[in-house]
C-alpha cells in the first residue's frame, strides 16, 4: 500500500478515536484542535466518512457522531472473536456457580472492553452493554 494510502487511513482513525471519549457530538473544529490537523482537513474526512456511515452528521448544527456503520463492525467482531466462544463454556459454568453475571473483557492499552457475558438468572442482575470501553483499573465492571 502507498504510504499516502496509509497516512490517509491514520487521519480518518484519528479523528474517528477523537469520538471514543467523546460521550456525544464534535464540530470540525473541535476535530481539528483534537487531531492537529486543518479544519479543511478535517472537513474533507469527515464528509467521507459521513458517505461511509462511519459516522453521521446532526444536520443543521455542524456536529458529529459515530455512524450506524461502527455498530456493525463492533458487531461483527464481537461474533467474530474465537476467544468469546471458547470462554462461553466456562463463564456459563462459572454464572450457574456463583448465580451472578459472568463477563469477557479484553485488555486495549489501559482499558478493557466486555467482549461477552452470560447473564445471572436471578431478578435482580448487573447487566454490562457489550463493546463498551472501561478502565481497566477498576476492580469490577461499572454499568454504562
Amino acid at each position: 500500500m502507498a504510504e499516502s494510502s496509509i497516512r490517509v487511513i491514520a487521519r480518518a482513525v484519528k479523528i474517528l478515536d477523537c469520538f471514543v471519549s467523546a460521550r456525544g457530538t464534535l464540530g470540525v473544529t473541535e476535530l481539528s484542535q483534537q487531531t492537529r490537523l486543518s479544519k479543511s482537513t478535517v472537513h474533507h474526512f469527515v464528509t467521507s466518512l459521513v458517505e461511509t456511515g462511519l459516522l453521521a452528521s446532526d444536520g443543521p448544527s455542524r456536529r458529529y457522531r459515530l455512524g450506524p456503520k461502527l455498530a456493525l463492525l463492533g458487531n461483527a467482531f464481537i461474533q467474530s472473536t474465537d476467544l468469546r466462544d471458547l470462554t462461553l463454556p466456562a463463564l456459563t459454568q462459572l454464572r450457574d456457580l456463583t448465580d451472578e453475571t459472568t463477563s469477557l473483557h479484553v485488555k486495549f492499552g489501559d482499558q478493557r472492553m466486555t467482549t461477552a457475558q452470560v447473564v445471572s438468572t436471578q431478578g435482580i442482575r448487573r447487566v454490562l452493554n457489550l463493546a463498551i470501553i472501561r478502565p481497566i483499573y477498576v476492580g469490577r465492571s461499572a454499568s454504562s
